[in-house]
């Protein structure tokens, strides 16, 4: 499962209430998804996406 939001505090919520039902595990940022690669330029702020 994947979350974004602009609010860490509401991410931070999010994986509190989900770690109540299930159990998680913190894989770092998403790299690939469904098939497509993801990158993300911080310095930027833009995100990329390309399908091999």
């Amino acid at each position: 499962m994947t979350l974004a939001s602009t609010s860490t505090s509401a991410l931070d919520q999010a994986v509190k209430d989900l770690s109540l039902h299930f159990k998680l595990r913190d894989l770092g940022p998403t790299s690939y998804l469904l098939g497509i690669s993801i990158t993300r330029d911080l310095s930027n702020r833009t995100i990329s996406l390309s399908q091999h």
